[in-house]
């Protein structure tokens, strides 16, 4: 079976990030939704908010184009998009009474993970 680095490895590194964000740190992510639907109304707040998110995105095409994926910069754009997504729904969303836990975390940045960096299924878990 081929083992993907970042899905083994670093893929838990994220996994942390999100279990972490809406319990430990939900002070800090409720504000963070706050600030982006402000920034939806002032130009210059948006290029600011924008900026700060390029930055993720670029980091994280560094980590999944070293990790082997064809299209770094979109299968980041994707990733980014999925831990908003997450954070959103614990946090604020339809999720916040039952937040996944680390280990369906886990699951779900496996599956997405595998599925950027085209791992075919037969080497799959």
């Amino acid at each position: 079976m081929r083992r993907v680095p970042v899905v083994h490895g670093g893929g838990r590194a994220y996994e942390r990030a999100l279990r972490e964000q809406p319990g430990e740190r939900e002070g800090e992510v409720a504000p963070r939704f706050e600030l982006a639907l402000e920034a939806t109304r002032r130009p210059a707040l948006r290029a600011r908010y924008d900026a700060l998110g390029r930055g993720f995105v670029d980091f994280t095409a560094g980590l999944l184009g070293a990790a082997g994926a064809a299209e770094p910069h979109c299968a980041a754009r994707r990733l980014v998009a999925w831990c908003d997504g997450v954070l959103f729904n614990a946090t604020a969303g339809a999720g916040q009474a039952d937040p996944p836990d680390s280990g369906e975390l886990r699951a779900q940045l496996g599956v997405l993970l595998e599925a950027l960096l085209n791992v075919p299924a037969a080497d799959r878990r």
